[in-house]
């Protein structure tokens, strides 16, 4: 999720962190979900999520290229908080992101797979409000 993407926009700077942790995490699982990263899939991720971004938030160390307890931090609060305070618009946004990841998961064989579909399913059940 870039600056320029039209979820960035439409999300207020205080839920950014929360939403680009969430979505990261959950493109990241969608296209690991045939137990593959193939180069289509990173260079996909690395467009979407790009690593000066992930580092702007905290979510990259400076020095390596690994992930700090900001970003664990943020999915955590992402998880718990999103579902209540994310319009519906915005909720359906953020589904539209992951979708792409499905599609660009399966770009080659034209179809998204059982294994995508269910986490696209879990990504809305997540975002639903409890009771």
């Amino acid at each position: 999720m870039t600056p320029e993407s039209a979820l960035w926009a439409t999300v207020g700077p205080d839920l950014r962190p929360l939403v680009l942790a969430f979505a990261h995490q959950l493109a990241v699982a969608i296209a690991r979900a045939d137990g593959d990263l193939d180069d289509d899939e990173r260079a996909w991720l690395a467009q979407r999520f790009p690593v000066a971004v992930l580092r702007q938030q905290g979510f990259v160390s400076m020095t390596k290229d690994t992930f700090t307890f900001t970003y664990f931090q943020s999915a955590a609060r992402a998880f718990a908080e999103l579902p209540a305070r994310l319009t519906p618009d915005e909720k359906g946004a953020l589904v539209h992101e992951l979708t792409l990841a499905a599609v660009a998961s399966r770009a080659r064989q034209g179809v998204i797979g059982i294994e995508e579909r269910l986490l696209l399913d879990q990504a809305a059940r997540l975002l639903t409000p409890p009771g």
